[in-house]
């Protein structure tokens, strides 16, 4: 559960499974503070990452597709984890 969004990063896919991991583990190792009737809490959060190559010869809903397949065998794999597509290899 939780909420989705897509970036677009002009990098090499391998590149952005680094990016994206660095971002992981930023978020993962902070508390987030949260204002509650009963006074501020603080949480912890993880996010999970897929990824996919865009290829020009393909229209963009497949490599949305893809992107959404990899986030769910990132959360399948046991969350808190950063996924690339496997639908090709990327030598990009």
């Amino acid at each position: 559960s939780g909420e989705s969004f897509l970036l677009n990063l002009e990098c090499r896919a391998l590149d952005t499974v680094d990016v994206l991991d660095r971002v992981r583990r930023a978020i993962e190792f902070n508390h987030f503070r949260i204002d509650t009737a009963n006074g501020p809490e603080f949480i912890r959060i993880t996010i999970s990452c897929g990824i996919a190559a865009f290829v020009e010869a393909e229209e963009y809903e497949e490599t949305l597709k893809a992107a959404e397949d990899a986030l769910m065998m990132a959360k399948q794999m046991g969350r808190n984890r950063v996924h690339l597509s496997e639908r090709r290899k990327f030598g990009r």
